[in-house]
């Protein structure tokens, strides 16, 4: 009876450049640069003494001209033990002072802290908890919604605001910045918050010449006004 040859792919690892059975290696899946799973332990270690990077979501390739990542939620338990990778993100997260985007498993009896990139918070996103592997949403920190998925765009809201305010010729409270809509009445605008200012050149010290029955702009000098109608508010 003959028996099969087992072939094995044998590879150099391109840190140590100690050849390698493919199968035991790893690469980021973008790029072919292959890694042993010694050396990988090691590089993921000593990322978290590195100062490039404020988020440990990506890992970069080691390859020096390479610009491909790996992502972390993938390697780690392939390459350490729960322990180990649950010991890894508590570091990662403990070595910055300042965690940029901070996210919290929802689930009662995990609650386990990471950090994220901003860009995979701008809309409802299904992640795994790397700790107690359960879904959720890392948007809204919360069980997962499969049937609403929200955009959540700072930025862009804030863009759409200012326009319908410049559409709509309404003005920022220069106290407090609510953004006002005038219903009617003269230009004097008590605002909420205390403040007050000329609607028509949304200044405190009224220079469009605008008339001002009850208050001297002027000199923005406060008197006691009645109470003001109901304004439209509008906060960014």
């Amino acid at each position: 009876m003959g028996t099969e040859n087992a072939w094995i792919v044998v590879s150099e690892c391109i840190v140590c450049l100690n050849p390698t059975d493919e199968n035991k290696m790893f690469e980021t899946g973008k790029c072919d640069h292959l890694v042993c799973l010694d050396c990988l332990r090691r590089y993921f270690n000593n990322a978290l003494k590195d100062d490039r990077y404020t988020s440990y979501i990506y890992i970069e390739c080691p390859s020096d001209a390479c610009k491909e990542t790996f992502e972390s939620f993938k390697v780690l338990h392939d390459i350490f033990s729960s322990k180990e990778a649950e010991d890894w993100w508590n570091s990662a997260i403990s070595s910055k002072a300042y965690i940029a985007n901070k996210i919290t498993c929802p689930m009662e009896n995990c609650k386990a802290i990471f950090d994220a990139d901003t860009k995979l918070t701008k809309e409802c996103k299904f992640t795994e908890c790397y700790e107690c592997h359960r879904g959720f949403c890392m948007t809204c920190q919360t069980a997962w919604h499969p049937d609403v998925i929200k955009v959540f765009d700072d930025k862009e809201a804030e863009k759409k605001t200012l326009q319908e305010a410049e559409r709509h010729n309404w003005r920022r409270c220069p106290t407090c910045g609510h953004l006002i809509e005038r219903k009617g009445g003269c230009n004097t605008i008590y605002c909420r918050c205390g403040g007050f200012f000329c609607y028509n050149c949304g200044a405190k010290q009224c220079h469009c010449g605008s008339n001002h029955p009850q208050v001297n702009l002027r000199n923005a000098r406060h008197i006691n006004l009645p109470p003001p109608p109901p304004l439209r508010y509008r906060r960014n």
